[in-house]
This record gives structure tokens, sequence and C-alpha cells, in this order.
């Protein structure tokens, strides 16, 4: 909130969605599930490679890629 208040909104972001089922703070706030600690490591490097092909490619292929990223299923 404080980058918007000082540069504006006219600014490309990489937003992270949490997928939450309730309230978004006490879910963020919340310690990880064992199901969410078993899936932690290919989600972080999967925003990982999203935030490398911003800086190489751009913002456009960086959504391209994360938009039509699903998590392998077990």
């Amino acid at each position: 909130k404080s980058i918007i208040e000082t540069i504006g909104e006219d600014f490309p972001r990489l937003r992270i969605g949490i997928g939450r089922d309730g309230d978004a703070i006490d879910h963020v706030l919340a310690a990880f599930t064992p199901d969410e600690e078993r899936r932690l490591q290919t989600i972080v490097a999967t925003a990982a490679d999203g935030a490398e092909r911003w800086l190489d490619d751009g913002p456009v292929e960086a959504m391209n890629l994360l938009n039509g990223w699903q998590e392998p299923s077990a």
C-alpha cells in the first residue's frame, strides 16, 4: 500500500494469490497445513520461475507462464 501511495498505481505488479477460504488475514497469518507444507517447495519454485521470467522477458510473459500453471496432482 505504501508503494502505491508513494509512486501511484501505474506500475506493473506481480501478484500472488493465496487461495483463501474465509478471512484473508487469519489465513495469511496461520501456520501452513500439512498439505500446504508438502506443496510449498513446488509453489515457491514456480513463483521464482515467474519472477525470473518477468526480469528476462517482461511482465506479459511472466503472466502467461504463471496464469497457465497448474499444480501437479499428487
